[in-house]
C-alpha cells in the first residue's frame, strides 16, 4: 500500500511539473513574441524618426538654395519661415532618436543657425535692406552643409529600410567601416570646418562667447576673499567649499547645511559678485500673500545696494515665490539687468537670488534720451489695443543688443498685452503676451 501511495504521489508530482513547465514555455514563448512585437514598433518608429529628419533636411537645403535666387522680400520670408518650420521639425525628430554614443552640439547648432539667419536676412529684406553678396555667399555654404548632412541621414536611412538591422546596430560605432559611415559621429564630423556664423540673432556665435559686462575688466580674488563674500550675503561663518566652475561665469561654489536649511552659493572669481544664492530647505505652512512676499523682496535687494528697482512678474511654487526686478535709471525700466529673487511663503525668508542676466549685461553706459515722443510712439500702435499704461524701458533684443523703447501696456478682448515701440525710429520691436494664473504672472 505505501508503495502504491509514493507511485501515486510521484505521478501526481510529474503531473504537476510537466503542467508548470507546458505553462512556462507558453507564458515565455508570449513575453517573446509581446517584446519582439514591441521591439518592432520600437524600431518602427526609429525608422519613421530618420525618414522624416531626412525629409526635413531635404527641404532645408532645396529652400537655401531658393533663398539664394529670390529677389522678392515677400517670398524670401515665406522661404525663411519654410526653413524656421523644417528646422524645428529636424530638431524634434533628432530627440526622438536613442543618441547615446555621440553628443551632436554642432548639428543642433547648424539646425538653430540656418533657420536664424535666413530670418535675419527676411527682416532685413523687408525693411528695405539688400541681400549682400557675402551673405549669399553664406546661404552657398549653408547649403552645402545642409546637403552634406541630408545624404548622410539618407544613407542611414537606406540601410535601415534594406535591412532587418536595428537602429543601434546600423548606427553603432565600430571598426566596420560601413557602419561608421552610417553613424551620428559621421555626421556630427562633418562640421569640422563649419564656418563661425556672426549676424544680427540670437545664435549668433559672437553671442555665445560674449563676456560678462560687469566683471570682465574686474581683478580676479581668491577663493578665501570669496568665502568671506558669500558669508557676508547669508550671514553664517560655517561655508565650506563646493564646486566651482569657469564657465561663462566664472564662479567659487560654496555651500552649509544644518538640520533645517541647504544653501549654495556662487561668487564670481572676478570682481566677487555673488552670482546665485539657492537655499533648499523645506518650506511648508504658506502664509504670506504675494504682495507680502515681494515686499520682502524689495527690502531684501534694498539692503543688498539695490535701491532703485521695480517688480515685474513672478511664479510660485515648492512654497515659494520667485520675483523678477529691473532696476531703474533715469525713469526707465532696464530689463537686460533682470534680478531674481525667491520669497519662503511660511516665514518670508529669502532661499533664493540670482543676479546672471544682471552680470552678464549691466553697463554703466546706456542711452536714456528718445528721439521720438511718447504720442509718436503711441500711434504707431494698433488701434484694437486699449492702452492703459506707458513707460520708457530698455529692452534686449535677439541679435544681443539692446533698444531704448516706450513701453506700452493695454488689453485686446480681455487680454493684457505689452507693445514697445522703439524710441529712437519708432519700429515696433515686440509684442508679450501677459499670461497670469495661480501659480504667478508670465509673458509669452
Amino acid at each position: 500500500m505505501e508503495d502504491l501511495k509514493k507511485l501515486k504521489d510521484n505521478r501526481a508530482a510529474w503531473v504537476i511539473i510537466g503542467v508548470f513547465a507546458i505553462l512556462t514555455a507558453v507564458f515565455g514563448s508570449l513575453y517573446y513574441y509581446k517584446a519582439k512585437k514591441l521591439d518592432i514598433a520600437v524600431q518602427n518608429q526609429y525608422r519613421e524618426a530618420v525618414y522624416e529628419l531626412s525629409a526635413s533636411l531635404n527641404n532645408i537645403d532645396v529652400n537655401l538654395s531658393k533663398a539664394q535666387l529670390t529677389t522678392d522680400p515677400r517670398y524670401l520670408a515665406l522661404i525663411s519661415s519654410e526653413i524656421g518650420k523644417e528646422s524645428a521639425y529636424a530638431k524634434a525628430n533628432l530627440g526622438r532618436l536613442p543618441i547615446y554614443h555621440v553628443a551632436l552640439d554642432n548639428t543642433q547648432k547648424f539646425l538653430s543657425q540656418v533657420s536664424d539667419y535666413t530670418n535675419m536676412l527676411s527682416v532685413k529684406a523687408v525693411q528695405g535692406g539688400m541681400v549682400s553678396s557675402e551673405e549669399y555667399k553664406t546661404l552657398g555654404r549653408l547649403s552645402e552643409y545642409a546637403a552634406t548632412l541630408n545624404d548622410s541621414v539618407e544613407n542611414m536611412r537606406v540601410s535601415l529600410e534594406s535591412s532587418d538591422l536595428s537602429f543601434d546596430k546600423v548606427t553603432s560605432v565600430s571598426a566596420n567601416a560601413e557602419a561608421t559611415e552610417n553613424s551620428f559621429t559621421t555626421i556630427e564630423d562633418s562640421f569640422e570646418n563649419y564656418p563661425t556664423m556672426i549676424y544680427d540673432g540670437p545664435f549668433s556665435d559672437h553671442i555665445s562667447s560674449a563676456v560678462p559686462l560687469l566683471t570682465k575688466d574686474k581683478a580676479v580674488i581668491t577663493a578665501s576673499e570669496a568665502m568671506k563674500a558669500a558669508a557676508k550675503f547669508v550671514n553664517t561663518k560655517n561655508l565650506y567649499r563646493g564646486s566651482d566652475s569657469d564657465g561663462k561665469i566664472p564662479y567659487y561654489g560654496f555651500k552649509f547645511e544644518d538640520k533645517t536649511n541647504k544653501f549654495y552659493i556662487n561668487i564670481t572669481k572676478q570682481g566677487g559678485y555673488v552670482l546665485s544664492m539657492f537655499n533648499g530647505r523645506d518650506i511648508n505652512n504658506e502664509k504670506l500673500s504675494d504682495e507680502e512676499a515681494i515686499l520682502k523682496a524689495e527690502a531684501f535687494l534694498s539692503e543688498k545696494g539695490f535701491r532703485n528697482t521695480r517688480h515685474s512678474y513672478f511664479e510660485k511654487g515648492s512654497g515659494k515665490i520667485t520675483v523678477n526686478f529691473s532696476p531703474m535709471e533715469n525713469n526707465a525700466v532696464i530689463y537686460p539687468d533682470l534680478i531674481k529673487v525667491s520669497v519662503a511663503l511660511d516665514n518670508g525668508e529669502i532661499v533664493g537670488y540670482d543676479a546672471t542676466h544682471y552680470i552678464l549685461n549691466h553697463k554703466t553706459q546706456r542711452n536714456y534720451t528718445p528721439i521720438i515722443s511718447k504720442e509718436e510712439a503711441q500711434n504707431k500702435i494698433s488701434k484694437n489695443l486699449k492702452i492703459s499704461d506707458s513707460q520708457l524701458c530698455i529692452i534686449p533684443l535677439d541679435n544681443g543688443k539692446e533698444a531704448l523703447c516706450y513701453e506700452f501696456t493695454g488689453k485686446l478682448n480681455k487680454r493684457e498685452f505689452l507693445c514697445y515701440i522703439n524710441a529712437e525710429n519708432g519700429r515696433e520691436e515686440q509684442i508679450l503676451l501677459v499670461v497670469t494664473d495661480e501659480n504667478g504672472t508670465l509673458t509669452i
